[in-house]
């Protein structure tokens, strides 16, 4: 799989996959696809369906353990996933059109998790749910933000932007306000939780970028409305042999 330089917003318009340098350094089969990986997303990642965890997601902080059969499974309702290593090989996914795609993996239990940060869910704590629901050392584990909706166009009602700084351990979430409205960087509010988890910062990568300002390469609810698809953010749990 091709890596994603963390610290950029560029990337090929025919790459379908794009992925974190510490994620794959530590072994996790993971990947945020793009328009580009068609119909078949998890084609991508050499994946089946049934392979493949998924939850109705509600914008909410409830975290699901994968469990049983992936069909049923889908009617949980939840915001994050956690995946345990099994002798058969499953990931957790979360579909994303502008919200953050989150994957966490833990490199001394081969557990992972894939979290949808939407910024109901940044204010009420799904991030934090789920990196308490792995049941690591923090210090331990490899975080990885895909693409999502940034600064330059989350802009929202100040009740939204106070009730993120209200959540958020960083003075930095709300960029700017004008005229009753206000930006916030869910970027920067995703990291600021991972890190007030006790993820350090060299942990976390950011891949991709704002799929509000780039319809080649991403989908996006803000800009295309009804019409837009949904992107996944997908990771497996590690086994060990």
């Amino acid at each position: 799989m091709a890596s994603f330089p963390p610290s950029t917003g560029l990337c090929p318009p025919t790459l379908p996959l794009l992925t974190s340098p510490g994620l794959e350094r530590t072994g996790f089969l993971h990947g945020f696809t793009t328009r580009a990986a068609g119909p078949s997303p998890l084609r991508a990642l050499g994946l089946a369906d049934d392979e493949v965890y998924m939850v109705s997601q509600v914008h909410g902080s409830t975290v699901v353990v994968a469990e049983g059969e992936v069909g049923p499974f889908r009617a949980h309702q939840a915001d994050a996933i956690v995946v345990f290593p099994s002798a058969a090989r499953r990931a957790g996914a979360v579909r994303v059109a502008d919200c953050v795609p989150v994957l966490v993996g833990d490199p001394r239990s081969g557990r992972a998790a894939a979290i949808h940060a939407g910024w109901r869910g940044v204010a009420s704590g799904v991030v934090m749910a789920a990196v308490a629901a792995l049941r690591a050392r923090p210090p331990d584990l490899v975080a990885a933000i895909g693409p999502c909706i940034e600064a330059c166009c989350f802009e929202v009602g100040e009740d939204v932007s106070d009730q993120l700084t209200f959540a958020v351990p960083a003075p930095f979430v709300e960029v700017r306000r004008q005229g009753g409205k206000a930006w916030v960087d869910l970027v920067a509010a995703v990291r600021a939780q991972l890190e007030a988890c006790g993820v350090g910062a060299t942990n976390i990568d950011r891949v991709g970028g704002c799929t509000r300002c780039d319809p080649v390469r991403y989908e996006s609810f803000r800009r295309d409305g009804a019409e837009s698809g949904r992107m996944l953010g997908v990771i497996a749990a590690r086994a060990f042999s």
